[in-house]
């Protein structure tokens, strides 16, 4: 994997179309939307490093969202980081799990709305 050090105006415009994916998805099916991404300080957002954590991150999500049906899955790896999505058939669910990384503990939350 080639590092590579972003610029602020390719972050925006990654972001950008990661919101119109976003609406062109909740458009689409109507229903609880999961958006994974990773905030990586510094210029260098993907590296073999912060593959293997978002991987590890990835597959968490996946065992949390083993219960509900996944009505469609679709996953970016560039430069400006990795980014997975995911429409859910799940409504007004909330959980919230702990995965630990060395000696921290960090506990995520997802909220679930739906029509």
């Amino acid at each position: 994997m080639e590092l590579r050090e972003v610029r602020l105006r390719e972050m925006l415009d990654a972001r950008e179309v990661r919101a119109f994916r976003q609406r062109a998805l909740l458009e689409k099916y109507h229903r609880t939307l999961v958006s994974f991404t990773m905030n990586i300080a510094g210029p260098v957002k993907n590296s073999a490093l912060i593959l293997q954590g978002y991987l590890e991150g990835l597959e968490l999500l996946r065992m949390q969202l083993a219960p509900f049906p996944i009505l469609h899955f679709e996953e970016t790896r560039r430069a400006t980081g990795n980014e997975a999505l995911f429409v859910v058939e799940c409504r007004r669910h909330f959980f919230t799990w702990c995965v630990e990384f060395g000696s921290c503990c960090n506990t995520f939350r997802a909220g679930f709305g739906g029509g």
